[in-house]
């Protein structure tokens, strides 16, 4: 009598399985991690968007076209930029909205005595928003067009 050795075709379609369900799962996991890291990254860019507005304010005493793009070459520089690289960094592609002019999800929006700021979350239901009041929230509630604090 003869030993086989090795293993049959049933042990090794099993062992397959195995392994692709076990990489379906890490797949899974590294997908939700990257959209965090992706949220996160969108939170921070915003957050020092809040802080070059109020260097933007102290400088000129007033919040007025802080969201607009040609301030961006400014000294001090606006926030436009930095609102479109959190955007970026969420993978929303496209210009800021900026006082309701244009077509982004990525909304800024300035008035002489306040401005607000907003991205949508791709791990997060809603967006992350900061405004003038130095306060930054995840919220379902969008700033809108006009509104220039988060709610």
């Amino acid at each position: 009598m003869r030993k086989n050795k090795g293993f049959t075709l049933i042990e090794l379609l099993v062992v397959i399985a195995i392994i692709g369900i076990l990489t379906s799962v890490v797949l899974t996991q590294l997908g939700k991690a990257k959209n965090r890291s992706n949220d996160t990254a969108a939170k921070a860019g915003l957050n020092q968007a809040r802080v070059q507005a109020d260097i933007y304010y102290v400088s000129n005493g007033n919040y007025t076209n802080v969201c607009n793009s040609s301030t961006d070459s400014s000294n001090p520089k606006g926030i436009n930029n930095m609102v479109y690289n959190s955007g970026a960094s969420n993978n929303i592609a496209g210009t800021v909205k900026v006082n309701g002019v244009g077509t982004s999800t990525v909304r800024c929006n300035d008035a002489t005595n306040g401005w607000a700021a907003e991205v949508p979350l791709t791990n997060e239901t809603g967006y992350y928003c900061v405004d003038y009041t130095r306060k930054g929230i995840v919220t379902t509630t969008s700033i809108g067009d006009t509104n220039g604090f988060c709610q």
